[in-house]
């Protein structure tokens, strides 16, 4: 599976002001946290938020949150290249809230801001898995397929996350369990599908051989109550 994280391409954006350009340094210096918003009416978002709600409550914990941070770290935040609605006046009332401690950079390439981060912290995006690539730390505040306790780190309520902020190099993760995770993905339930010359699908049986038993028993033992 670490091999598939060379390809991985941020979404082209689709909408005016949010981009995928090149740092140019100013990811550097000070240490933040980075949160890669989605689309608000995603179902994503509106039915599967937890605890907060959707994108108004998760935001407003995030604010909340911020308050938590050590000294010098900061939130960094960027909307999704494919929403149609804009986050704007909302995130200026962060900033407005908190100054230079909450940043938005809806320029900079979602993978650049990932790999300079100490962690992500996310609802349940999609970003917040391919940040194992990375070898991040990741917040998980609603319902997520990759929220599994040592995978990644549960928020659970707000006094939760406020103290993953205070201490966000607690939030660590097991990365035997993580690699379990994602071999199960990689080797067991997304296994290659090679197409012909006339379309049709072929699956990697070499991928159910028993030389993967170990990957399907490390799924098991991780998805056990």
């Amino acid at each position: 599976w670490r091999a598939l994280g060379g390809s991985l391409v941020a979404r082209a954006s689709r909408r005016a002001g949010v981009a995928q350009g090149k740092a140019d340094g100013v990811l550097s210096g000070r240490p933040f946290l980075f949160c890669p918003l989605q689309v608000q009416d995603d179902t994503q978002v509106t039915r599967f938020a937890g605890w907060c709600g959707g994108m108004e409550g998760f935001l407003r914990a995030l604010s909340d949150a911020v308050a938590h941070l050590p000294d010098g770290w900061h939130l960094r935040l960027k909307e999704h290249p494919s929403s149609k609605r804009s986050l704007a006046a909302a995130l200026a009332g962060m900033q407005t809230r908190h100054g230079d401690r909450v940043v938005v950079d809806n320029t900079t390439d979602t993978f650049e801001q990932v790999a300079a981060s100490r962690g992500v912290v996310t609802l349940n995006s999609s970003v917040g898995l391919q940040a194992f690539f990375h070898d991040k730390n990741v917040i998980v505040l609603g319902e997520a397929l990759f929220r599994i306790p040592g995978v990644i780190c549960a928020a659970d309520g707000p006094d939760q996350l406020a103290r993953l902020f205070a201490h966000p190099g607690e939030a660590g993760y097991d990365a035997d369990l993580r690699d379990a995770f994602m071999r199960y993905l990689d080797e067991v339930y997304y296994p290659p599908v090679t197409t012909d010359a006339a379309g049709r699908p072929t699956i990697d049986r070499a991928r159910l051989d028993p030389k993967f038993a170990a990957a399907r028993a490390a799924a098991a033992a991780w998805a056990e109550p």
